[in-house]
């Protein structure tokens, strides 16, 4: 279902609440075809260390607001690889999101410098 557009919204979601260890490799292999905000969030509480590496790749994303939140996912991943991708969003991604309303006038900088933070204090 996670191929349908109609219906891949509502596959994500219930692959998220089931949790099965089985879902992660199809919704990884969903958000690098597709970089997806929601997604990058799903990825980011799932808790796996698998979803690092596409999460950093989707901080050279064209959209902001997907760089935002793949920089909040690392964040809740905890992962010290993505210190450097964040370190280099936290100092030179300042521009405010403004092609999303909820994340109007925030930026992937200030969101990268949280992730980093927060990563800092689970060591």
């Amino acid at each position: 279902m996670l191929s349908e557009p109609f219906v891949s919204s509502r596959a994500v979601e219930a692959l998220a609440k089931l949790h099965d260890e089985k879902a992660l490799a199809p919704l990884i292999r969903l958000f690098e075809e597709e970089y997806n905000p929601s997604l990058a969030t799903v990825l980011g509480h799932w808790g796996d260390a698998r979803a690092v590496e596409p999460l950093m790749k989707a901080m050279g994303c064209p959209h902001s607001h997907v760089r935002f939140y793949a920089a909040r996912a690392l964040g809740n991943l905890g992962d010290d690889r993505a210190i450097p991708v964040l370190e280099w969003a936290r100092d030179n991604d300042t521009t405010p999101i403004t092609d999303t309303k909820s994340l109007h006038g925030k930026s992937v900088a200030s969101a990268a410098g949280a992730a980093i933070e927060k990563i800092r204090a689970t060591q």
